[in-house]
């Protein structure tokens, strides 16, 4: 065999050695080793092309081209496809021309990712009763405790994985160890300290949180603190959180600028408020998205439309939650953010900005939550 044959052949997995392998057709005949491989390489496809996407490195135009071709058919193929069975009027969005040539899109694998998400979200989350066993902290302090959380990272810039990674930590930790009052803070820094390592490129100085605390703080309690916070966690750093839910989710949502505006306030909203633990990440993410679309849309055409049209078969596809199922979670945030407190605007403040990142959706008004009632 040559070196040419040899490149193809290892490129697209087969086992042919040498030349001496043979195999028959239908009709008993021996087919040549060239035959083989000719065939192997015709039928390859949308699969072959994803899982080695260069192994084809030096071909033609031409072969360029019916790569290209035989990737469309491949996608066509799948589009009405899932793990199990056939769907109708689903869209697969890990198959469009932007996603596949996003490497940080992870086509391949995303199903596997938000699927493991979804087994350890509930585990990995706070226990949404944990105040209880809380004597010297309560539900109000921790509210303005998130809303200061959510000034620091808005001052900061950081990406808003930090944010909901930090507010995860903090609730997370309460979860496991009784904290006095004048801690709180602190245990709030250091969280936002270990997620700023986690998520960011480059970590929040210790100084910097020695400085917002008014020097109520040392450099080394805040340390000492972080230490806590993780061994009590048990090095167990990040947890499912609503944002990579809501990313996806508007995907499927098809959204615009405006839509993933309004979802990312709601969402955000969510936060501060302690009764919300009860839900999972991912119900709270495929309400914020039901919410901005039932809000946006009513914005562009003035007029009710109907809950059928806002909660697509791609949505309860991707979510994995019925329109029956996401509608509750929806009248629970809005009945949350009107009766937040008067004291909490960070959220408020951080998306009244009316510039081209938050659109200024903050002043637009919220449905009722009556209006998702079933």
């Amino acid at each position: 065999m040559d070196t040419k044959k040899q490149l193809s052949t290892r490129a697209f997995g087969t086992s042919l050695d040498n030349g001496r392998r043979k195999k028959r057709d239908k009709g008993g005949k021996k087919r040549s080793l060239a035959s083989v491989v000719k065939e192997r390489k015709d039928k390859r496809g949308y699969r072959n092309a994803v899982i080695h996407p260069g192994a084809g490195r030096g071909r033609s135009a031409a072969g360029e081209k019916r790569v290209t071709r035989s990737v469309s058919r491949a996608r066509a193929t799948h589009r009405n496809e899932i793990s199990d069975g056939a769907m109708v009027n689903v869209e697969d969005i890990d198959a469009t021309e932007e996603v596949m040539q996003n490497p940080l899109a992870a086509a391949h694998v995303v199903k596997e990712i938000f699927a493991t998400y979804r087994a350890k979200e509930s585990s990995l989350s706070a226990r949404p009763t944990y105040m209880a066993k809380q004597t010297h902290i309560n539900e109000r302090m921790r509210t303005i405790v998130v809303d200061w959380i959510v000034d620091v990272h808005r001052k900061f810039r950081f990406v808003p994985e930090t944010l909901y990674l930090t507010v995860n930590l903090i609730d997370r930790y309460l979860s496991v160890k009784e904290v006095e009052r004048p801690m709180f803070q602190l245990v709030a820094v250091s969280c936002l300290l270990i997620a700023s390592k986690y998520e960011e490129i480059y970590q929040l100085p210790v100084n910097d949180l020695v400085f917002l605390c008014a020097e109520t703080y040392t450099r080394q309690d805040i340390l000492d603190m972080e230490w806590a916070v993780l061994t009590e966690l048990d090095f167990k750093i990040y947890g499912p959180t609503a944002h990579p839910f809501l990313v996806r989710f508007l995907r499927a949502a098809n959204a615009d600028t405006r839509t993933t505006q309004l979802a990312s306030f709601l969402l955000d909203g969510t936060l501060q408020n302690y009764q919300l633990l009860q839900y999972r990440p991912s119900q709270l993410a495929a309400a914020a998205v039901m919410i901005a679309r039932r809000t946006n849309w009513t914005l562009l055409m003035g007029k009710y439309l109907s809950m059928a049209v806002l909660w697509t078969p791609t949505l309860a596809h991707y979510t994995d939650y019925s329109e029956e199922e996401v509608m509750p979670v929806a009248r629970a945030i809005l009945g949350a953010w009107d009766n937040r407190e008067s004291s909490c605007s960070a959220v408020k403040k951080k998306y009244s900005a009316t510039g081209r990142l938050y659109g200024g959706v903050a002043l637009v008004a919220l449905p009722s939550a009556d209006v998702f009632s079933s």
